[in-house]
């Protein structure tokens, strides 16, 4: 009788701090989504090295379009682990526009004068995130409704001649940890239909040499930072558009 009881007390406790509502949208914890991130090219020249306001002649591409923006692909998985935390792997296709440094022949000795090219910094990265959903705020259950989620993506890069070109320009690949918080909401339409928007943050883990103007860089040094710089300025901010389906 004492063992009942105390069996019966056990269940009772456990059942008290417990909730019935299964995780997931009907039960559903896996998802996958395709998301853009379209953003006004105004701290980085987009792929065709236009830039909505040059400036800095000597750093930035001299074409101007108040209508240039710069995207960047993404495809993603996420699994509800609990009632309003998800984790997630995310592929990214990285493009945007850079400059290299390049000497012309000098008019007088030791009159060498750095110009810059327009070339394009393209590549990928892979990364994971933990994706907080806003329950209470939203009143519904993930992943519908207010989320925020923070990333850590690990980024392979190299400038090209142009966007179409797949000669790389530097030897070694440009290779950075990127962080990334992002803020936003989504939606449930027809029972599996995912639809999202939101706004992102990034920071890229590159040197900060690129903020500061150095007369006794070397062309090739020039070169690397205009890059960092580039990647800098492709992550600061953007906007997020996303639609995807509920798998299981």
């Amino acid at each position: 009788m004492k063992s009942i009881f105390l069996t019966t007390a056990l269940l009772l406790s456990v059942t008290f701090f417990s909730e019935a509502q299964v995780p997931g949208f009907m039960g559903k914890r896996a998802s996958f989504s395709l998301n853009l991130n379209p953003t006004p090219a105004l701290i980085n020249q987009n792929e065709n090295n236009v830039i909505i306001f040059n400036i800095d002649e000597n750093s930035r591409s001299t074409k101007q379009n108040y209508l240039a923006f710069n995207y960047r692909p993404q495809v993603s998985f996420d699994y509800l682990v609990g009632k309003n935390l998800s984790l997630g792997i995310d592929y990214k296709l990285l493009t945007t526009g850079t400059t290299r440094a390049y000497e012309e022949e000098p008019e007088k000795e030791n009159d060498y004068e750095h110009l810059h090219n327009d070339d394009v910094l393209k590549g990928s990265s892979l990364g994971l995130h933990i994706k907080y959903f806003l329950h209470k705020k939203s009143g519904s259950i993930a992943p519908i409704g207010y989320y925020q989620t923070l990333g850590l993506e690990y980024a392979t890069l190299n400038t090209y001649d142009d966007k179409d070109s797949d000669e790389k320009l530097f030897v070694n690949d440009f290779k950075h940890f990127i962080l990334t918080y992002e803020a936003g909401k989504q939606n449930v339409f027809f029972n599996t239909l995912l639809i999202s928007y939101g706004v992102e943050f990034g920071y890229a883990f590159v040197p900060g040499n690129f903020m500061f103007e150095e007369p006794q860089w070397t062309i090739q040094e020039e070169s690397g930072y205009n890059v960092h710089r580039s990647l800098f300025g492709y992550y600061v901010f953007s906007f997020k558009l996303g639609i995807g389906s509920l798998l299981f």
